[in-house]
């Protein structure tokens, strides 16, 4: 997320190194020569942090300020899920248990009226069997 100036500057820093490896070679004495390249670049890359910490209009900043504002919504948006995600298990809780409680009442319901036609029916063969030995 480097702004053009930013890039150009990296452009730049990269081309310095390069000159900067050339001489390099071009020298007689090799660590006199690495230091330079070493303390040439890292100047570039100084002047490179300054610049990116600077910034324009603060855009290091805003995304910065603006990175930390989406961690911290992501993070609220974390505990209300669990919060819901717990009020949705008592409530599949206490939906099972009704649903249960309503089964186990149909199922009395319906063996106590089974009940009551198998008393019928013995009643209905009673009387069948007295109707017939007559």
């Amino acid at each position: 997320m480097l702004n053009s100036k930013s890039r150009s500057r990296l452009q730049h820093f990269i081309r310095q190194k390069s000159k900067l490896e050339n001489k390099h070679v071009n020298l007689e004495t090799p660590k006199l020569n690495k230091h330079l390249v070493n303390e040439g670049f890292t100047k570039l890359c100084l002047a490179f942090q300054k610049d990116i910490e600077k910034g324009e209009d603060g855009e290091l900043g805003a995304l910065l300020s603006e990175k930390e504002y989406l961690e911290n919504e992501f993070d609220l948006l974390s505990k209300n899920n669990k919060a819901l995600q717990i009020q949705f298990r008592h409530l599949l809780r206490r939906f099972l248990k009704i649903f249960t409680i309503l089964t186990l009442v149909e199922i009395h319901c319906r063996e106590l009226e089974n009940e009551k036609l198998l008393k019928d029916i013995n009643k209905l063969k009673t009387i069948m069997a007295s109707v017939i030995s007559m």
